[in-house]
């Protein structure tokens, strides 16, 4: 599946650039057709190595967790669209459903008023009535209307959303220094909770977000994605067993050689 206007975008610091390359492995292994530019943003891309992908060199300032993502977007070449920021620790696990999402960035193309489509049902949308198949809308009765799970964005809305985000936290942290708010507000997971919910439905009146249904309440309905990972693989700075014995499985278990912090 080829869009030159759809980017792939991880997010990384040295801490865990252990996980770029079985990240990026599986998704050569899972991702086969996904013929869509990839780009990694990061304060030290020089210490990234050999990996399929462009870097992006953020500086200092833009080092925190969510101005990163904001500059990695922004210095995404003009005809980029569409991003789909990913996770370090998001590792596929089984193979992408390419049909439905040359399907949803069909409707998206067609539909402005769309501006994401949460391909990773964690969770799911409260409506299970269908706006495409497969698909449902959020609206004010979903607790989460923002998640950082694999979500297709148009790119400006996707900036405009962190951006709100950021500039809230400045009001509400007012008096601390950057560095001390923004650990404060990541930490209590501004983005995703009640305020980040205020900003969002404040941000996008009349617009419309579309979620997969999730085919089940049980935790492994994740696999029913059409990303389908387990969130996630590093859990308060722990590597879980279950993402080392997947590396096993996929035969990158010489990436845990490297000194991860295992849970036992």
């Amino acid at each position: 599946m080829y869009r030159s206007d759809v980017a792939y975008v991880v997010n990384s610091t040295p801490k865990y650039y252990y996980l770029l390359g079985p990240h990026f492995a599986l998704l050569e292994t899972y991702a086969k057709g996904l013929l869509w530019p990839t780009y990694i943003g990061s304060e030290a891309p020089e210490l990234l190595g050999d990996l399929e992908a462009t870097c992006i060199k953020l500086d200092k300032a833009d080092s925190g967790f969510w101005e990163s993502r904001v500059a990695t977007v922004e210095a995404l070449p003009e005809e980029i669209k569409y991003v789909l920021p990913m996770q370090e620790d998001f590792l596929l696990e089984r193979k992408v459903d390419a049909d439905e999402l040359e399907n949803i960035l069909e409707y998206m193309d067609k539909n402005e008023s769309v501006l994401s489509a949460r391909l990773m049902p964690c969770p799911g949308p409260v409506s299970s009535v269908e706006v495409l198949r497969g698909w449902s809308e959020l609206s004010e009765r979903d607790t989460y209307l923002f998640v950082f799970q694999a979500t297709l964005w148009r790119r400006e809305a996707y900036v405009s959303y962190l951006k709100a985000v950021i500039r809230e936290a400045k009001k509400i942290y007012v008096g601390l220094d950057e560095p001390s708010w923004s650990k404060i507000a990541v930490n209590e997971n501004l983005a995703e909770n009640i305020e980040g919910r205020k900003i969002f439905l404040r941000l996008f009146p009349g617009k419309r977000h579309l979620c997969w249904i999730r085919s089940s309440k049980r935790s492994n309905a994740v696999y029913d994605s059409i990303w389908p990972y387990r969130p996630t693989a590093v859990v308060k700075g722990v590597f879980q067993p279950w993402a080392a014995e997947l590396l096993k499985r996929e035969d990158l278990d010489t990436y845990t050689k490297n000194p991860i912090k295992f849970h036992t």
